[in-house]
């Protein structure tokens, strides 16, 4: 295994745990949102949580991977990436929005 494959792979794990306190939080936020916003956040919310199993298995299929089949699952591993922090910044624009809103 190469040095700049074993620190992607480390890479995307400290993200991946990351993202779990991130979904703490956020979901802390919601608790404290109006009803309407609370329904929608908690719907984004278990989107975010499906997405993110979908970068957890995504980044043990690159694991798994010899280095000549390397390249596949890196890049559904960026593509999963990618998904689940577009949905988490929409969501959290979502909850800006609404506080905003409360003041």
């Amino acid at each position: 295994m190469t040095r700049e494959r074993k620190a992607y792979e480390e890479e995307c794990a400290a993200e991946l745990s990351q993202w779990d306190l991130e979904l703490v939080m956020l979901k802390n936020k919601t608790a404290a949102a109006g009803n309407e916003v609370r329904i929608a956040c908690q719907k984004a919310i278990q989107t975010l949580e499906k997405k993110q199993e979908v970068a957890k298995a995504r980044l043990l299929e690159m694991k798994a991977a010899g280095q000549e089949a390397w390249e596949d699952p890196k890049t559904a591993m960026e593509t999963a990436r990618m998904d689940l922090k577009i949905s988490f910044c929409g969501l959290v624009a979502k909850l800006e929005a609404e506080n905003i809103r409360n003041m």
